[in-house]
């Protein structure tokens, strides 16, 4: 997916020179051809994403667009009090590109997981949360940066956008979307979760709806969830104030009495190596482990 966005960024960026990217000295490999094409344009800020977070913000004081990228750990939790400070309390134009996200460089450990993210920063005042599930969302939200104003994180998984699902609908940054089949249970997911959603409901019939925009959340999340009469969340994240928790008060501030199951991570560091398939079911958020669940709570209902 970030082939996709960084695409459609140097695309827009050759037109306007008043895009900027500013790279945490990575993605090189995906970075490439926006370097060929406008080498003035891109900026590499070294490992020093703080500084690198600073700086952007900076330049959009002075009229710039700035898109900064990195892995997602490091682009936000390790300068979170600059995103705080200098770019949400200003409302600047920057967009965090936040590569990897959940478990996505699980190879590396703990501390390359991007697991806690959504919780922090969708906290923060001013700021924009998104996270396609496929390209036309990535697309979506790469448009929605270039145009809107303010800050925004933008969540991209290490996984390839599945160009094949082109939407015979606009898709817009705004709505969730999904193919109603008018089933009592509804699925809300994100991200890189869209396969395994797809795969749970292989076993247990339910609609399907991905969210590319967790903060704020859909405008049409009430048509999604009218007639329903359960409400699953699927996020590889912490279940600690993820996705889960945004949509468990969405429910509550609405007064929408519908049953909540919340499929995420427990709150705990994952100590061992491996893919994020691998690691998701060390966690208990397997496909089977997922069925096994939303089975379970539903007869104790």
């Amino acid at each position: 997916m970030r082939d996709s966005f960084v695409e459609c960024l140097r695309q827009a960026a050759i037109k306007d020179p008043s895009i900027l990217l500013l790279t945490g000295d990575l993605g090189f490999g995906v970075l490439n051809r926006f370097i060929e094409s406008i080498p003035q344009q891109c900026i590499n800020m070294g490992i020093a994403e703080q500084n690198m977070t600073g700086v952007a913000a900076g330049l959009a004081l002075e009229g710039y667009r700035v898109f900064t990228y990195s892995i997602g750990n490091f682009s936000s939790l390790r300068c979170l009090e600059q995103i705080r400070n200098d770019v949400c309390y200003p409302k600047v134009n920057v967009h965090i590109i936040s590569i990897g996200s959940g478990l996505g460089y699980g190879s590396l450990g703990m501390s390359h997981h991007a697991t806690e993210d959504v919780s922090i920063l969708r906290s923060l005042p001013n700021l924009a949360v998104y996270s396609p599930s496929d390209y036309a969302e990535v697309i979506a939200v790469a448009q929605a940066c270039l145009t809107e104003s303010g800050p925004s994180y933008i969540r991209l998984p290490r996984i390839k956008a599945d160009t094949q699902a082109l939407r015979s609908v606009k898709v817009d940054t705004c709505n969730g979307f999904g193919a109603d089949q008018q089933q009592p249970l509804v699925l809300l997911t994100h991200g890189s979760c869209l396969a395994q959603a797809q795969a749970i409901a292989e076993q247990i019939p339910c609609a399907i709806y991905t969210v590319p925009r967790i903060k704020p959340l859909p405008t049409n999340l009430e048509a999604i969830l009218k007639g329903r009469t359960q409400v699953i969340t699927l996020e590889q994240h912490n279940l600690d104030g993820g996705f889960g928790s945004a949509i468990g008060e969405w429910l509550l501030d609405h007064r929408v009495a519908l049953p909540l199951i919340r499929l995420g991570l427990p709150n705990i560091f994952l100590t061992q190596g491996g893919t994020d398939q691998e690691l998701s079911q060390q966690a208990g958020l397997g496909v089977a482990q997922c069925v096994q669940t939303i089975q379970q709570r539903m007869t104790h209902a």
